[in-house]
């Protein structure tokens, strides 16, 4: 009987301990939740702020055909603005690619804006790019917004393909052609 009471009591002991490691677990991921949860939040409020949305359109609606001999110090009165805007997207590639905010949560919503600004302002990256590697010390890295450049990337594998029409965006064509 003693054997027997042994073997129960080492069973119950195990059980125990991992109902504890999961409640732990557990509590862990919902406090992480919570964090992503009010990040998410700031930068929803953030990108959809006023102040944002001026910058942004000074960004998408600028053309960048002046000489950029300079990288961004080249671009006169839109140099704040596009570092506000290159910065926020830059911000949100770190927290994205180190596993800080699920890639979706951001990419669902940022996605469209956060590439056009990209491209928009691409001639002015490339040249702070080649302006720092001119002028930077060998032993400084001159490398620039390489989190926002990933998250573009991420966001175009990921985009559906979409056809454009006169009246809507038709999604994957053919899977819709074949239930007719």
């Amino acid at each position: 009987m003693g054997d027997w009471l042994s073997v129960l009591s080492f069973g119950l002991a195990v059980v125990a301990l991992s109902v504890s490691w999961w409640q732990s677990h557990r509590g862990v991921a919902v406090a992480g939740n919570a964090n992503e949860i009010q990040v998410v939040a700031d930068i929803f409020r953030d990108v959809r702020s006023a102040e944002f949305r001026i910058k942004l359109d000074a960004v998408l609606n600028h053309s960048l055909d002046d000489p950029l001999d300079r990288g961004f110090e080249s671009l006169g009165e839109l140099r704040e603005n596009a570092y506000a805007v290159c910065y926020f997207f830059e911000d949100l590639g770190v927290l994205v690619t180190n596993g800080l905010i699920r890639r979706e949560i951001i990419l669902d919503t940022v996605s469209s804006i956060m590439t056009r600004a990209w491209y928009a302002l691409l001639p002015a990256i490339t040249a702070e790019r080649a302006y720092r590697l001119r002028t930077y010390p060998t032993d400084v890295s001159p490398t620039f917004l390489p989190h926002f450049e990933q998250l573009v990337a991420i966001a175009i594998a990921r985009r559906p393909k979409v056809v454009r029409t006169n009246v809507r965006d038709v999604r994957n064509p053919p899977a819709q052609a074949a239930r007719r």
